[in-house]
């Protein structure tokens, strides 16, 4: 069932979720924050970032800059475990949460379905999937904003696609389509599963 209510942000309606976990996964440049960010615009779900997480573990040395492989899998290791303990926390006052979150090696995968099934919470994860050529237009335009994002060249985001690990039991969302079309779609979906 969902509830329509007269949103504080003056949109018409929100969607009101029961406690459960939502991530937004894929490689960097696919959206994820974006689509996140709409999805909690849009109904009673708390946005945990891990970009911002890493940014605010390891500001000195982490914003916009690509690290060693082992650097990167430890400041990697470490946001997700302040995510995930965040989410507990959010989960456990009775909120339902959405990540955004690369989740790009096993070990990130099973941190996350741990973590639901330790909190006894549905997890429905969404990938983002998108073309190249559009990748390569949104790395132009990031390239003229300050972002969070360590990858600043097609190279990058092509080595760190070739590692991708992708995790099971996804939706898969094309994210060079609206934002809002594509929050809609998502929103469809996790009506079928999880509201009030």
């Amino acid at each position: 069932m969902t509830e329509a209510v007269r949103s504080e942000t003056g949109l018409d309606y929100e969607i009101r979720y029961k406690p459960f976990i939502l991530a937004i996964v894929g490689p960097p440049l696919h959206g994820k924050t974006t689509l996140a960010t709409e999805m909690a615009k849009t109904s009673n779900l708390a946005l945990l970032d891990v970009d911002e997480a890493r940014a605010e573990l390891f500001p000195e040395r982490i914003v916009g800059q690509a690290l060693p492989g082992d650097q990167e899998r430890f400041v990697m290791l470490t946001s997700y475990q302040s995510i995930h303990e965040r989410t507990r926390d959010i989960i456990q006052e009775g909120n339902p949460i959405v990540i955004a979150g690369a989740y790009t090696r096993k070990i990130y995968h099973e941190m996350l379905y741990d973590l639901a099934k330790g909190m006894g919470v549905s997890l429905r994860i969404a990938l983002l999937e998108c073309s190249e050529e559009e990748i390569r237009a949104r790395l132009q335009k990031r390239s003229q904003e300050t972002t969070l994002s360590n990858v600043k060249t097609f190279k990058q985001y092509l080595d760190i696609r070739e590692r991708y690990e992708r995790m099971q039991g996804v939706i898969i969302l094309d994210s060079e389509q609206r934002t809002k079309k594509t929050a809609t779609e998502l929103s469809k979906f996790l009506e079928r599963h999880i509201v009030q």
